[in-house]
């Protein structure tokens, strides 16, 4: 298939009340650079003034737009929020969007009952979400009363028989540890491709620092690859 038919779609993070398009442009340049397809980021609505399901609405919306604008096949990527957006548009395709060859998150954000043991080990030392009650506030203000377990807002809780091939990174000491690794169980469990690497020592969305962290530098070249390999 030709390259001018594909087209990598990311979704920013920002626990779905910060983040912006323009903000990630230097993590979309390296996955573009890397992998030589171009990457679209997504400015979707933000709360508390556009709860659930506006974000994953918007994800949705913009995965058709692109196949309707020519793209056979795409690549989805995320962090955080963004990447439970992924996922979870993955899990929601239909008829009018363009297959997902492959889907790419860093330190995805999938359970929003903050029920992962990381969530609440002490041992965690997590130096982003410092207190963890952070997450616990941003969810209750996206969810603004939505049930918590909704596959839309929580895709652990929604993990679909049939996912593209996977890859997730996510650093040991976060405390969205669990919610990779307990992600990436439930897919194995069902048959997909699923990749997990966990980088040790490395804080949460590391994958944005590449000019100083050699890690984040290794993980991106391997996010590429995944992309890259799975095309077709």
């Amino acid at each position: 298939m030709c390259p001018q038919n594909r087209q990598q779609l990311i979704l920013h993070g920002g626990a779905y009340m910060m983040g912006s398009a323009k903000a990630y442009r230097g993590l979309a340049s390296q996955l573009a650079a890397r992998t030589g397809v171009a990457v679209f980021v997504l400015d979707y609505p933000l709360a508390p003034e556009h709860p659930f399901p506006a974000a994953f609405d918007a994800t949705v919306a913009a995965r058709r737009w692109l196949g309707e604008s020519g793209f056979h096949r795409i690549a989805l990527a995320g962090d955080s929020a963004g990447g439970a957006l992924a996922l979870g548009a993955a899990a929601k395709g239909d008829d009018q969007s363009p297959i997902i060859a492959s889907v790419v998150v860093f330190s995805p954000w999938t359970d929003l009952t903050l029920s992962g043991a990381s969530f609440t080990d002490p041992a965690t030392h997590d130096p982003v979400f410092r207190p963890p009650q952070v997450l616990a506030d941003a969810a209750m203000t996206y969810l603004a009363g939505a049930d918590p377990e909704d596959g839309r807002a929580s895709p652990l809780f929604d993990v679909p028989r049939s996912l593209p091939p996977l890859a997730i990174q996510v650093g040991s000491d976060e405390v969205l540890l669990d919610d990779a690794r307990r992600y990436a169980e439930a897919a194995n469990a069902l048959g997909g491709i699923v990749l997990l690497d966990v980088y040790e020592g490395l804080h949460h969305v590391f994958q944005r620092s590449v000019e100083s962290i050699q890690g984040a530098r290794d993980a991106m070249d391997a996010a590429a690859s995944f992309v890259t390999d799975h095309w077709r």
